[in-house]
């Protein structure tokens, strides 16, 4: 193991918000009833209802995916929701508790790729980073990134995570993935102010090259993950998969491990509770499938998202529940749509990338909420989006275009599919404009104008020559 301290450029440093979860863990219980979503669009459903169902078994599937009960019981409802302008099946599962602690699947016979390939698609963990599309190529994949970051504004801590997994987790999973991928080097990377953590955990880290992260948001997404140990960079054109670079969080390389070792399935989720709006931050154990009400007191005048506060999904508390993919829950106050006298404010627990508040300078919580804190005006041409942009692109510039409706190939030359729209360059915009939605919608008309990237750049390439 040899550590070294990477960076990119770009990027932003949260300090010192209010509302970020202790270290300790509350155990919740197994829900009376519990809820499971599925995609409408192309989905079958697969149960009905009064029907018993086991744990493990599918209640729907559609072309690439399926979901599966994490809980034992009987479907009491299947109803229908429109979350996030899409159509779901909600699944309701009237739990029965008895013996569900004891469900096993077939733990794998030795530590060959079949078997470890065939103990995952049992235990439902293949769509887990794409496991099954970067299986399809396994001796091209060259580097595997375990990682897990603390940059974002409230995200789980790795003292809690890693003081509820087994010691030899981390070897294990070592073993798993030269198994799945031969010819990859192995990487651990977490923030470098997490090192010593990490080292007094127990855990055998000799088998990777460890990485100390930059404290800066969006580090622990992909493009910035892979440009910061490795130097390469990632984009909607040029992915991981297309530079066999598998990227796993250490929750989810903990959940392999557990299945493909002991045969046991992923029943629970460690998941932070955070935000000023929480009453309790903290981090809880929760059985997949638990919905919100169970964990939390659901308020009015919050906004509850999922995972990042900056790129998450917002979270209708009525349809929501516990998945593989929930990390975090954020809960802070729908803020006034106006603020007297904004401007002779001393900003005491405001935010800003330029030390204009009286927060910038004192030790005191700085606190999360919906307010824009100011009026639409038009570009400044302040640079501070092009300052913090992880992809060094200017937004600024991409910006002007699309709401010009330019929607032409100079898109592509200014580079937009490198945006990996974590949301910074909203957040830093003293003209309140959401460049991060801009750009986003940037693509969804490039991709309409069939003005495909591959074909302008080959374009491009021959001009020059």
């Amino acid at each position: 193991m040899c550590l070294s301290k990477t960076k990119f450029r770009g990027g932003y440093a949260f300090r010192r918000f209010k509302g970020n979860p202790g270290i300790q863990v509350v155990q919740h219980p197994i829900p009376a009833k519990g809820l499971f979503l599925f995609k409408k669009k192309d989905g079958k459903c697969l149960v009905k209802i009064g029907q018993e169902i086991e744990m493990g078994q599918g209640l729907a599937e559609g072309k690439v995916s399926r979901l599966y009960s994490s809980l034992k019981g009987r479907v009491s409802e299947i109803k229908f929701a429109k979350i996030n302008c899409e159509e779901f099946y909600c699944f309701y599962i009237e739990s029965d508790k008895r013996g569900s602690e004891n469900y096993r699947i077939n733990r794998a016979k030795d530590l060959s790729s079949s078997a470890i390939e065939e103990c995952l698609e049992a235990a439902h963990l293949m769509k887990i980073s794409r496991m099954k599309s970067f299986l399809a190529q396994a001796d091209s994949v060259g580097s595997v990134i375990l990682h897990h970051g603390e940059a974002d504004v409230f995200c789980l801590k790795l003292e809690s995570l890693i003081s509820h997994i087994p010691k030899e987790t981390l070897d294990r999973g070592a073993k798993i993935m030269e198994s799945l991928f031969p010819n990859a080097r192995l990487y651990l990377a977490v923030d470098k102010r997490k090192i010593r953590v990490l080292r007094l955990s127990g855990q055998d880290t000799s088998a990777y090259i460890l990485k100390g992260l930059s404290a800066k948001y969006p580090q622990a997404m992909d493009a910035p993950l892979a440009a910061s140990v490795l130097g390469v960079k990632l984009n909607d054109i040029n992915t991981a998969l297309d530079q066999g670079i598998f990227i796993i969080t250490l929750q989810d390389m903990a959940a392999m491990v557990q299945a493909v070792e002991t045969g046991q399935y992923p029943l629970n989720r460690m998941i932070a509770l955070a935000g000023p709006a929480m009453d309790n931050p903290c981090h809880a154990l929760v059985r997949i499938g638990t919905p919100l009400s169970d964990i939390i007191d659901i308020k009015e005048g919050v906004r509850y998202i999922e995972n990042s506060l900056l790129s998450g999904n917002q979270i209708d508390p009525a349809h929501f529940s516990v998945s593989l993919q929930t990390e975090c829950i954020i809960a802070v106050p729908e803020g006034p749509e106006s603020e007297f006298l904004s401007f002779a404010r001393p900003g005491l627990v405001k935010d800003s990338i330029v030390p204009v508040f009286m927060a910038s300078f004192l030790p005191v919580s700085k606190q999360a909420e919906t307010n824009i804190h100011g009026e639409h005006r038009a570009c400044l041409n302040c640079g501070y989006c092009s300052d913090v942009c992880p992809a060094g692109i200017l937004p600024q510039m991409l910006h002007r275009y699309i709401e010009r409706g330019m929607i032409t190939e100079n898109l592509v030359h200014y580079r937009i599919y490198d945006c990996i729209e974590c949301g910074l360059c909203s957040y830093v915009c003293p003209s309140k404009i959401d460049l991060a939605f801009i750009l986003s919608k940037g693509k969804s008309l490039l991709k309409e104008e069939a003005l495909a990237p591959e074909k302008i750049l080959n374009q491009g390439a021959e001009k020059q020559k």
